[in-house]
């Protein structure tokens, strides 16, 4: 197209394009640079939006935008080739039936750009345009975005919950040893290392205070024999039918000659 819709035939040959009144378009003014060619072929360059052309179109013979093409058809007063179109729409019913569709070359324009063969007749390129195609409805089964459930259960098995159970404990009867029996102390939940090593520590320490303080028992029941410096010179006492050393000085004596009147 040369200027713009509603262009005047003075205006249009001013610009230098040619001024076309066959076409049926609103656009009568056009490029002239490539229309020789058009024409030449002996057809007529028209939009072919909104001309339908017996023949077809062809393309790149026509000046001015891609919608400005070369059409081809028969002319008035060429019979034979007008017999031959009319022997075509014998052979249109299956597309034409039940408004389905218009045949036509499939270069023309068609609205719903759907065409469909082996529905009019004609040469191959000659196609059913269908005006009403289908519509397909929308599926109606949505594919899977999760996981699958297991088979055996409802509960998908991402949300599933394992419940460990414990092993029962175990006894291990330490096998008889010429040296000292080694005693594995298993680990409790929720202690360190350095727990048990504290707790192991204040039981040997009371294993220690209880053996300490019943020795001292069992000597104060028996009466063993025991020792004391006083700093004199040291004799020699005896108690409960044991020798004990007593260290006796002035005082001591004296004390005990005191002790012995008082025990008779």
């Amino acid at each position: 197209d040369c200027g713009y819709e509603g262009i005047s035939e003075y205006e249009c040959v001013t610009r230098g394009c040619c001024w076309d009144e066959t076409g049926a378009g609103p656009h009568l003014c056009f490029y002239s640079r490539a229309d020789a060619a058009c024409l030449d072929k002996g057809g007529q360059c028209k939009d072919f939006r909104t001309n339908k052309c017996e023949l077809g179109y062809e393309q790149f013979l026509c000046s001015g935008s891609g919608e400005n093409r070369c059409c081809f058809e028969c002319s008035p007063d060429d019979d034979t080739c007008n017999a031959e179109v009319d022997d075509w729409n014998n052979g249109d019913s299956p597309c034409e039936s039940a408004n389905y569709g218009i045949c036509q070359y499939n270069s023309n324009y068609c609205p719903s750009n759907v065409y469909e063969t082996n529905k009019c007749g004609g040469p191959a390129n000659r196609q059913c345009c269908v005006t009403n195609p289908v519509t397909h409805p929308p599926e109606t089964s949505l594919h899977p975005t999760t996981p699958p459930i297991n088979p055996d259960t409802t509960t998908p098995p991402w949300e599933a919950t394992t419940t460990l159970t414990p092993p029962p404990p175990t006894t291990t009867t330490p096998a008889a040893t010429d040296g000292p029996t080694k005693i594995d102390i298993p680990s409790t939940n929720g202690l360190d290392a350095g727990g048990i090593a504290g707790i192991i520590i204040a039981v040997l320490f009371i294993v220690i205070a209880l053996v300490v303080g019943g020795v001292f028992y069992y000597r104060g029941n028996t009466k063993m024999p025991f020792s004391m410096s006083l700093g004199g010179s040291k004799e020699t006492s005896s108690v409960a039918g044991f020798d004990n050393p007593i260290r006796y000085d002035k005082d001591t004596v004296q004390m005990g000659e005191e002790r012995e009147e008082f025990d008779a």
